[in-house]
């Protein structure tokens, strides 16, 4: 389902946002 997508999506930016405050 499209919102199953839309959590994942989300999950994935904020893991990558935090991955490039830490750098």
């Amino acid at each position: 389902p499209l919102s199953y997508v839309a959590s994942y999506l989300g999950l994935t930016q904020s893991s990558l946002s935090r991955i490039r405050k830490n750098i």
